[in-house]
């Protein structure tokens, strides 16, 4: 079955720009979105977004797809998301997104409103109510097929804030690095004063 995994509904203005180098081809876009609904292809899961632009640029190189994204803006209920740089790179059945100077407050703002995400994470997205940055993220998906096996979350972070959970303390402005695997993580605080 070749049909997309995932479909949107709304209005898009979408500029497209082709090119086609020995072989090796690109795509140019810049995309702006209102009252958009994406959707899985089987329905199970919606995220509506009120607003979507972003200017990207698609090539295919030696086995390999990367988009870059750049000016990537999101807007759901009053809440403006801006990132300056985003990187998605797709090989054989691996997927790895790459991302700077990520703000965590509009983040969870936005994905903790949605319906898509388990009630659960949801509740301790909003119980935790992070705030700061990451100034780099890299998330990596080793299969496709099987994401829950195979998969690796790398981040820095900086003026990190969260609220106490269950007993557990809250943490302000710290600063660091985090290496997230399945049934492992590691964070490594900066202690410098």
């Amino acid at each position: 079955d070749e049909s997309l995994p995932v479909w949107a509904n709304g209005a898009v203005d979408l500029q497209l720009w082709l090119n086609w180098d020995r072989g090796d081809p690109s795509l140019e876009a810049r995309l702006e979105g209102h009252d958009l609904l994406v959707t899985g292809q089987d329905s199970s899961w919606q995220v509506p977004l009120q607003r979507v632009a972003l200017q990207g640029h698609l090539i295919h190189r030696e086995n390999r797809w990367s988009l870059f994204v750049a000016d990537l803006q999101v807007e759901q209920d009053s809440v403006e998301l801006t990132l300056p740089r985003l990187q998605l790179d797709q090989w054989d059945n691996a997927l790895r997104i790459r991302a700077s100077d990520l703000p965590l407050e509009p983040i969870n703002s936005i994905v903790s409103r949605q319906e898509a995400l388990p009630e659960t994470l949801r509740n301790v997205l909003t119980a935790l109510h992070p705030r700061g940055q990451l100034p780099s993220l890299q998330v990596s998906i080793g299969n496709l097929e099987h994401p829950t096996d195979d998969w690796q979350v790398e981040a820095n972070f900086a003026a990190l804030a969260v609220d106490s959970f269950n007993g557990a303390p809250g943490i302000t402005s710290a600063t660091g690095y985090t290496q997230i695997i399945p049934g492992n993580a590691l964070v490594v605080l900066d202690s410098q004063l």
